[in-house]
Parts: structure tokens; C-alpha cells; sequence
């Protein structure tokens, strides 16, 4: 803010009553040259302009500027109250913060407004994050802390700031590093192709453990049953009633391991004898159980 009163062989000073900080006085000891560049808040002109710099809620109040010269005096009182301003998230705010599970991570918002914004926190279930919780404190600088991490706490964090002018909102990603494999939803058919495709980070790898206890990497075969590489999958090429029995597929990362077994169970499809006096081929049922270590 910048207020001037100017005229020739004045002398020319200024006085303040701050709603905070009370009397104020402001002289030629402030005086500035004509660029006006000086370290301080308050800079005073020669020609009696007085410079407010870095305006805040404490510089608000009345200022009366006094000129005086040899034939007489007069004095101007201003009233200065600082406007409201919407509040702004800084830039340097994370949006995307990768964390390892079961430990602690702070997200900040840094905002700034007229009159302070006060902050608050949605979580990705797009509930409000209490100042203090077992889960969640926020600090007084409005930065969030995730006392520790789990799985369930991944997704999108929204940061509020809010005043009488406005509002601001950014949204910040929390990643978990290091997630245990899980494997997704899959079924068996009569082909005796066993699925297995599974998710983690790091990328888990897969076995097989078939029902004589031998382990099956990817990529290997052992005579008509073949892991496949890449994908999880376990084939068995022309079934026979002599592969029935539990299959486990292991999903491990150093994170930890996911299992899900298969229970393959062999059978004869019900018909009808025609004159060829033939059975028809086998089938299969599998039973899929899952376990998670």
C-alpha cells in the first residue's frame, strides 16, 4: 500500500494507531531514495509517500500523515484495513508420495490467504480426517501425518484450505511401495489349464508345487504338465485320472507370499451306451482354495 501527500518544503511525518501493535511513528529516519528499495517493511519518501510492504492483518489501523512548514500545519488520517484473499495451496505441495507399508508419511499443504486459511483433510473414502485419531494427526501448518501405512490406505488425499473469501482444494496419491502379491479371481476348465495371474510390488514370481511335491519354475516342463513363462499358467496336456490331486501356485516377492491351491478331482461324464458301446472322456472338476501368508 502506498499513500502520498505531496507539496514542496514540507515537513512531513506520519503516525499510526495499529489495531495490534498500536502507535506507530513513522519519520525521515525511514526516509528512502526514489527507487524505493530498502530491507524493510515500511519506507518513507522524501516527498512524504509512505511505502507499506508485505501487508498483513497487523498493519491494519489509522494512519495520519502531518505536514508542517513555517506557516503552519495539517494532518490526514487514513483508515487501512487489509481485503480478504481467497486462499492458494502452494505449488511445491506433493501430488503423487510413495510410501513403504507400515510406515509413517506426512503430506503437505502449505496455503496462504486473508484471513488464515483453516485446513482440512478428505480421505480417499471422501470422509474428513479428524485433527487426531489412531490413524491420522494434523499438525498445526495444516500437514497431514499417516501414522502407518497399510494397503487400505492407498488413494487420493484432498487438502482444503478455506476462509471467508474462498477455498482451495489439491489432491495428493499415496502409493504403498511394497504390496503383497495377491492373485485375482480365476477359474479352471477341462483342459486342465490352471490360472494364475497375480499382482504386487515388486513383481512376484510365480511356482507351481504339483501333488508330488515337485516344483515347477516358470518356464519349466516335466512330462505333460508345463509352467509357462510370464503368465502363471500351468498346463496339463491330456489329463489322466493319475494327476488328480492338489495343485498350489506360490506368488512370492521379498513383501511377502500368496498362495491359491487347486484341488483337481477326475471323473466319467454320465452317457448313454450307443451300439459303439463306448464311454466318453474324462472330465474334471477343480476346487479352487485360497490362502494368503
Amino acid at each position: 500500500a502506498k499513500y502520498q501527500l505531496a507539496s514542496d518544503n514540507n515537513l512531513v511525518s506520519w503516525t499510526a494507531f495499529l489495531n495490534i501493535l498500536g502507535t506507530q511513528i513513522f519519520n525521515n529516519g525511514l526516509q528512502s531514495d526514489d527507487s524505493g528499495l530498502r530491507n524493510r517493511r515500511y519506507v518513507m519518501y522524501g516527498n512524504g509517500t509512505l511505502l507499506l510492504q508485505q501487508m498483513g492483518r497487523k498493519d491494519e489501523g489509522d494512519y495520519t500523515c502531518h505536514a508542517t512548514n513555517k506557516l503552519g500545519k495539517d494532518e490526514r488520517k487514513l483508515s487501512v484495513k487489509l481485503a480478504s484473499n481467497a486462499p492458494q495451496i502452494g505449488l511445491n505441495s506433493q501430488s503423487l508420495v510413495k510410501v513403504k507399508l507400515g510406515e509413517a508419511v506426512k503430506l503437505s499443504c502449505q496455503a496462504t490467504g486473508e484471513p488464515k486459511p483453516r485446513i482440512t483433510w478428505i480421505s480417499p473414502h471422501t470422509d474428513v480426517i479428524p485433527p487426531l485419531s489412531d490413524k491420522y494427526r494434523v499438525v498445526d501448518d495444516g500437514t497431514l501425518i499417516l501414522k502407518k501405512v497399510t494397503l487400505a490406505d492407498e488413494g487420493k488425499y484432498a487438502c482444503v484450505a478455506r476462509n471467508s473469501a474462498g477455498d482451495d482444494i489439491k489432491n495428493m496419491i499415496v502409493e504403498a511401495e511394497l504390496q503383497e502379491p495377491y492373485i485375482n479371481s480365476v477359474r479352471g476348465k477341462t483342459s486342465a489349464k490352471l490360472l494364475c495371474p497375480a499382482r504386487g510390488t515388486p513383481i512376484p514370481e510365480i511356482s507351481w508345487v504339483l501333488p508330488n511335491g515337485t516344483m515347477l519354475s516358470p518356464g519349466r516342463r516335466l512330462q505333460r504338465i508345463t509352467h509357462h513363462f510370464g503368465n502363471g499358467t500351468l498346463w496339463i496336456s491330456q489329463p489322466t485320472p493319475s494327476d488328480k490331486g492338489i495343485y498350489r501356485c506360490l506368488a512370492r516377492n521379498i513383501a511377502g507370499q500368496a498362495e491359491k491351491r487347486y484341488s483337481l478331482e477326475a471323473g466319467w461324464k454320465p452317457v448313454i451306451r450307443g451300439t459303439t458301446g463306448r464311454l466318453s472322456p474324462l472330465c474334471w472338476s477343480m476346487l479352487c482354495i485360497c490362502s494368503r501368508n
